[in-house]
């Protein structure tokens, strides 16, 4: 009777696009520092990797800023219009001007915000009126650093790759059988890993589908 048979196949470590990330800055700027960014160096998710310098990022500010005074403005205009035109003093077409100006004001302003807050800007600063020429480019993921782009001085536009980070979350090794051997494996079956000094065990959690 045939007792056990052994499967013996090569393959490689590998992680799923979910735990890979290439880190860039949707704005155009020039890097202004950068951190120790070697090859292998491990990273926190949320950690500063370098800042930028972004003169785009300064009229950003500068236009929600303006945006949003003048949205103050309109409110006290379409209140001062709407008791005009409650006391038949002014007319309605220009309350509704007015009432249409601070609509148009309000979407800009939540346009901006929106635009704002996706490059990472304090909203509550800026608000008081603190405004910010650096911008932080920060890990989205716990990972390793595989490559990097970064150099002081260097310019950066929002289709530049700054960084390439792969996590360790979802790890796993994707090996290769002959097709013979595939009827012999099964879903959570325990295999043994070797690698170079390192054994270890897993279980099959997907055989891919064949011809």
């Amino acid at each position: 009777h045939e007792m056990g048979e052994e499967i013996k196949c090569a393959g490689l470590v590998d992680v799923p696009p979910v735990s890979v990330a290439s880190v860039s800055l949707p704005i155009a700027g020039y890097v202004k520092s950068t951190f120790e960014l070697l090859p292998g160096k491990k990273v926190s998710k949320g950690q500063v990797l370098a800042t930028i310098n972004s003169l785009d990022y300064i009229q950003m500010q500068q236009e929600y800023l303006q945006a949003l005074n003048a949205l103050a403005l309109s409110g006290l205009e379409k209140s001062r219009q709407q008791v005009l035109s409650n006391e038949e003093v002014g007319s309605k077409k220009k309350f509704q001007q007015a009432e249409a100006d601070q609509v148009n004001l309000q979407t800009q302003v939540k346009a901006l915000s929106l635009k704002l807050e996706l490059i990472g800007c304090d909203m509550k600063a800026l608000a008081k009126g603190n405004m910010n020429a650096l911008l932080a480019v920060k890990s989205p993921i716990d990972g390793y650093i595989e490559e990097q782009y970064l150099a002081i001085g260097k310019y950066v536009s929002p289709t530049d790759i700054l960084v390439k980070i792969v996590g360790t979350l979802d790890k796993h090794v994707e090996l290769k059988v002959f097709e013979k051997d595939l009827a012999k494996l099964k879903i959570g079956q325990t295999i043994l890993v070797e690698t170079e000094g390192l054994r270890a065990k897993a279980k099959v959690f997907l055989i891919g589908q064949h011809e």
